[in-house]
């Protein structure tokens, strides 16, 4: 049995007969390593904080583009995960303490590596997140997103449907060079 993956059709072939239906990924995923056909499968996570729903947006944009569903940072990261992407917006020049108290939960023997992604209206959450999760030992991308954020009068209805690509646009290049 072989099984070849395209983005919305999959295709499971015997030697007797190939079948071309829609099935969900996980079925898929489940008869390549039923078959030993599967080397390994890549885990990804997608976490975010917001106050605003500015960094909902661009999570939920990120994991439909790699076919994850985004939870908010209440919502624990367990098992062994490849690509955590991990986002939150800055506030008051700093990350929340709710996002701090989160990190110290992150295991840094099952993650992988951490993809910050940030959206805000004065500069981006990358250093004081990376200093957060470096100090708990998780290895963190030097590659991150940012994009503007509504606050008061500036930057009007940021992020938009545009940033909220762009996000999907970099997750799916990240995802790829790291082999999803």
């Amino acid at each position: 049995m072989f099984v070849t993956v395209e983005k919305h059709m999959h295709s499971i072939s015997t030697s007797k007969t190939s079948i071309i239906m829609l099935i969900p990924s996980f079925f898929i995923k489940v008869c390549a390593a039923l078959s030993g056909e599967l080397e390994e499968i890549m885990r990804i996570e997608v976490r975010y904080f917001t106050k605003t729903g500015h960094t909902k947006k661009l999570a939920e944009g990120i994991a439909k583009e790699l076919g994850v569903v985004a939870k908010s940072i209440p919502e624990p990261v367990d098992g062994n995960v490849d690509v955590l992407f991990l986002g939150e917006g800055l506030y008051s020049f700093d990350i929340d303490p709710e996002m701090k108290a989160f990190i110290k939960t992150l295991n840094s023997s099952t993650i992988k590596e951490v993809v910050v992604f940030s959206s805000g209206s004065f500069g981006n959450a990358y250093a004081p997140m990376k200093r957060e999760l470096s100090a708990q030992g998780l290895k963190v991308s030097s590659q991150e997103f940012h994009c503007k954020g509504t606050l008061g009068f500036m930057h009007k209805n940021r992020p938009n449907d545009k940033d909220v690509n762009n996000a999907a646009v970099f997750a799916k290049t990240i995802a790829g060079k790291l082999g999803a």
